[in-house]
């Protein structure tokens, strides 16, 4: 990660005691950005002070509170949705170490960080530097995303598209599925996984479910990229994303296409029980 420079300072959750110190930070700090794009609106401001203060983490130094914090998580992302610093307490890297923190949260996930940012604002420096680019531009502000590397090569964090899906499921032999469902299915999807190569997409992997229950529902490797490991690396970023976000008792499941069985035994899957057998149908 990046070098910071040496900032002492210690986090605590915040509580409805802070939502006045929170809207003191934001007039400090906000207030001439907000003047230049959507305007300042006292109410508005209070509440968006006092928004997701479950989430919120005050920052303090020597005992002093100098600004707030606010990572909601999700289960396909963290979203750093405030963060705040008093004028006089900036430039000490406070800043840098706190991003360096979430991406390090993210990054042990495996899932992106998202956040929005206003047009002209200094803070947006600080997320070009760690990475973050534009997915969208309003008029007055961008959002902007972080997407985690890995460690097993040209590999991306995020859902094929429909055309990418279709097109390698077609390379395999599969049948082509219903675009309308299939954007539907991919926009539902806990967590997904790329592989690139020259530009196309030679892999994918994607896990659906509800967090009681993972199902990973796609392991789909390019026919001239089959048996070279791109599978198990695949695997491992799907087992990856489970280990971290499963909790004890869930159920992770998959299907099998017959002699793959012992593939997927390295990964700790085993057979269900002829007392239980799965059952499935395809609507025509």
């Amino acid at each position: 990660m990046m070098k910071t420079n040496d900032a002492d300072f210690n986090l605590r959750d915040a509580t409805n005691d802070d939502i006045e110190f929170i809207f003191q930070l934001r007039i400090q700090t906000m207030k001439k950005d907000f003047d230049n794009t959507f305007g300042w609106h006292e109410g508005e401001q209070w509440k968006r002070a006092s928004d997701e203060i479950q989430h919120a983490k005050i920052i303090m130094m020597n005992q002093t509170d100098i600004g707030v914090i606010k990572v909601i998580p999700k289960i396909k992302e963290l979203h750093l949705h405030q963060m705040q610093i008093l004028p006089e307490y900036q430039g000490r890297g406070i800043g840098l170490k706190l991003v360096s923190r979430v991406l390090d949260r993210a990054g042990n996930k495996k899932i992106p960080v998202t956040l929005f940012v206003l047009k002209g604002a200094a803070a947006k420096r600080i997320y070009d530097r760690f990475g973050f680019s534009v997915t969208n531009e309003y008029e007055n502000n961008y959002m902007m995303r972080w997407q985690p590397k890995s460690l097993y090569g040209n590999i991306e964090y995020r859902t094929p598209t429909v055309a990418e899906y279709n097109k390698l499921r077609g390379l395999v032999g599969w049948w082509e599925t219903d675009r309308t469902a299939t954007d539907i299915a991919m926009r539902n999807s806990l967590f997904s996984v790329v592989c690139i190569e020259r530009g196309s997409v030679i892999g994918l992997g994607r896990i659906i479910g509800d967090g009681l229950y993972f199902y990973i529902q796609d392991l789909i490797i390019h026919p001239d990229y089959q048996s070279k490991g791109l599978g198990k690396t695949l695997m491992k970023e799907l087992m990856g994303y489970i280990s971290t976000n499963a909790k004890a008792g869930t159920f992770v499941g998959l299907m099998a296409a017959k002699g793959l069985e012992k593939y997927y035994k390295q990964f700790g899957f085993k057979a269900r029980d002829e007392q239980a057998p799965g059952m499935y149908q395809i609507i025509k």
